[in-house]
């Protein structure tokens, strides 16, 4: 996926058939290449396409959550090699502005992390380090996380190199995965605000059987190959939608998203939404407690 997508010179009424049998075409090889990796990969599909609906500048963070081998790692990877994304395997988030005193001003703005990935989906396989610090520094990385997923830039000061960073406004997506999120992680993000989003896998036991072909099976590259490969083509066609405009900035191909419409269906649809985020709005919030005695707590 290293061009642009030609936009597709069919109706819209002939793109959406077209388009929905290449996903469903999707689903089939990736249940028959690789079971178990839809749910995340389907994820992982939903988060890209942010990017691809006009006037959303309000960057999302997607974290799948899963037990070890559960794939979640191989849907993050899945889009690695296609365009606009931006992949690392580690990395701190004082590198989204850095503040290196020993390197010059032009080099700097060539090693930040933040313009790197606007625009772009950030993929992440692995986000256990980033959250298995101490409480202090916890704090201080989701306060800068929490920051950027507003989309309205960052900046920050240092005696080293003063007042460095990034206006806004700066839209990206951001897909990673982790095994689990530590309770303080949540506990820190009540107060700054919910910025992140998880998904988490069921749980799924594999009988003998199973977990004996699946070690008799070597040929996992391969048949990931021929997912990926499918994906690949998936996007393409979703991308070449004749109602989308591509976007002068960024060169992502985007389609108006009908909100304003009319109709009982797209009514009731924004009311679940208000119910929705009237319920978070609760939910977010930290309880304190003093005195747990003869209750179902611990003391």
């Amino acid at each position: 996926m290293a061009t642009k997508t030609v936009r597709a010179d069919c109706s819209i009424e002939e793109w959406q058939i077209r388009v929905q049998a290449k996903y469903n075409h999707l689903k089939t090889v990736t249940d028959e290449q690789v079971a178990g990796l839809w749910l995340p990969l389907e994820f992982a599909i939903s988060v890209r396409c942010i990017l691809n609906i006009r006037n959303i500048t309000l960057p999302f963070i997607g974290i799948i959550l899963g037990p070890p081998s559960s794939l979640k790692s191989v849907a993050v990877d899945a889009q690695k090699q296609s365009r606009d994304t931006f992949t690392t395997d580690n990395f701190s988030p004082k590198a989204f502005v850095s503040h290196n005193s020993n390197v010059p001003e032009e080099k700097l703005q060539e090693q930040d992390m933040l313009p790197k990935i606007k625009n772009k989906v950030f993929l992440v396989s692995e986000l256990a380090p980033l959250f298995g610090v101490k409480d202090d520094e916890l704090a201080n990385i989701i306060g800068i996380i929490t920051r950027i997923a507003d989309g309205n830039g960052y900046y920050s000061d240092s005696g080293a190199r003063g007042h460095r960073g990034y206006p806004g406004p700066l839209m990206f997506v951001w897909l990673g995965a982790a095994v689990e999120i530590p309770y303080k992680v949540h506990k820190v993000l009540s107060i700054l605000g919910p910025k992140l989003y998880f998904l988490r896998l069921p749980m799924s036991v594999k009988e003998e059987d199973d977990l004996l072909r699946s070690m008799q099976q070597d040929d996992f590259n391969e048949r990931f190959g021929v997912v990926q490969t499918t994906l690949f083509d998936y996007l393409e066609c979703l991308e070449s939608c004749p109602a989308m405009q591509t976007d002068p900035e960024s060169g992502i191909p985007k389609i108006q998203w009908n909100a304003v419409g009319s109709g009982q269906q797209q009514e009731q649809a924004q009311r679940y939404i208000i119910y929705m985020a009237e319920l978070l709005a609760y939910l977010r919030g930290t309880v304190s407690t003093w005195k747990t005695e003869d209750t179902q707590g611990l003391d």
